[in-house]
Parts: structure tokens; C-alpha cells; sequence
């Protein structure tokens, strides 16, 4: 009886030390536990702000887009109404060519009718200085050939006279009629050059630009995305 009360006591003491040992390891891990899930609290809440955060700035960025897109649509309205002026300043070049052309063909023409118009008014006056002499030397023999030739030489006289004045006058309104086209022409030919190449480089910053904004909204986005994960892994 004596023997078994003692290993009674001792298993009892044994008992009570090694429940007193794992109690104080299941403290152990329970505090371990709860700094760990205190650890994981503020880890998550730090997460959480700055999920918020780039929520905001996701949200920014969107607008950016928006603002950006809507920018881009109005350059795209101006492009094709500088194109249509480019057309239409295309049709007064080609037109300008088209006056300088017929100015060209109308010098050409007004030479010729004042050519044909000089040899007219230098038959005619040959003639009326034939008849005059015929007269003269009908009327007067004596002096038909002083009359002859003092007859002969005013006509030629005004005969080159009024040539001279024609070619002249004509020279004058053709060389006017061609500088007025060349200018007209270079004119428009600078004019569309310059817008042409005003349109093309803000077209190529504008798209560069947006280009450029959409591949920071991309990457905002994606880093975002990845803390994001992060925050809910570490909630899990």
C-alpha cells in the first residue's frame, strides 16, 4: 500500500511538471502567435493605405487617359481640317499654274496678233505710199521723185514707230502677267509647305506624348496590381 500512494505521488508530480511544461510552451507559441498576427494586423493595414493610395493614383491616371484620349480626338478634327486647307491650298497652286499658263499662252498670242497687225499696218502704208507717189507722179513729174521718197521714208518711219510702241506695250503687259503668276504660285507652294510640315510635327509630338502617358499608366497600374496581391496574400 505504502508503495503504491508513492508511485501514485510520483506519477501525480510528473504528471503536474510536465503539464506545467507544456503549458508554459503552449504560452510560449500563444504569445509567439498573437505577436506574429499583431505583426500581420499592421502589415495589412500598411498595406490597405497604400492599396488606397494607388487606388487614387490609379484613378488620376485614368482621368489623365480620358483627358488625354479626348485631346487626342481633337487633334486628329484639326489634322483633317488642315488637310482639307492643304487640299484646297493644293487647288490654288494648281490654278495659279493654270493663270500662269494661260498668261503664257495669251503673251504668245497677243506677239503674234501684233506681228500680223505690224505687217498689216507696214503693207498698207507701203500701199498708200505707192498710190501717194502714183498720184504725185501723175500730177507732177518734176518732182516725183523728191515726192517719192520723202513719201516712202515717213511711212517707214511710222511704221517702225508704231511697231516699236506695240512690241514695247506688249513685252510690259506679258512680263507683268508672269511675275503676278510666279508669285500667286510661290506663294501658295510656301504657304502649303509650311503648313504641311506644322501638322506633321505636332501630330508626331502629340502621339508621342500620349504614347508616352499611357506606358506610365500601364506601369502604375501593373505595380498597383502587384501590391495589391501582396496585401491579400498576407491577409490570407
Amino acid at each position: 500500500m505504502p508503495l503504491l500512494l508513492a508511485a501514485g505521488c510520483v506519477a501525480l508530480l510528473m504528471n503536474i511538471w510536465s503539464a506545467r511544461k507544456v503549458n508554459s510552451s503552449l504560452l510560449e507559441d500563444t504569445q509567439r502567435a498573437r505577436a506574429d498576427l499583431r505583426l500581420a494586423a499592421d502589415a495589412s493595414a500598411d498595406c490597405s493605405k497604400k492599396l488606397e493610395l494607388k487606388i487614387g493614383e490609379i484613378t488620376v491616371k485614368d482621368k489623365d487617359i480620358s483627358a488625354a484620349k479626348g485631346k487626342l480626338t481633337g487633334l486628329t478634327k484639326e489634322k483633317e481640317a488642315l488637310q482639307g486647307q492643304l487640299a484646297q491650298l493644293q487647288g490654288q497652286v494648281d490654278a495659279a499654274n493654270a493663270a500662269k499658263t494661260a498668261a503664257e499662252t495669251a503673251k504668245a498670242e497677243t506677239e503674234k496678233t501684233a506681228a500680223d497687225a505690224a505687217a498689216a499696218a507696214k503693207a498698207e502704208t507701203e500701199k498708200a505710199a505707192a498710190d501717194a507717189a502714183a498720184k504725185a507722179e501723175a500730177e507732177k513729174a518734176a518732182a516725183d521723185a523728191a515726192a517719192k521718197a520723202e513719201t516712202e521714208k515717213a511711212a517707214a518711219e511710222a511704221a517702225a514707230k508704231i511697231e516699236a510702241e506695240k512690241v514695247a506695250a506688249e513685252k510690259t503687259a506679258a512680263a507683268a502677267a508672269k511675275a503676278t503668276a510666279d508669285k500667286v504660285a510661290a506663294d501658295a507652294a510656301a504657304a502649303a509647305k509650311t503648313q504641311a510640315e506644322k501638322v506633321a510635327a505636332d501630330t508626331a509630338a502629340a502621339a508621342k506624348a500620349e504614347a508616352e502617358k499611357a506606358a506610365a499608366a500601364e506601369a502604375s497600374k501593373k505595380k498597383a496590381e502587384g501590391g495589391h496581391r501582396i496585401g491579400t496574400i498576407i491577409v490570407r
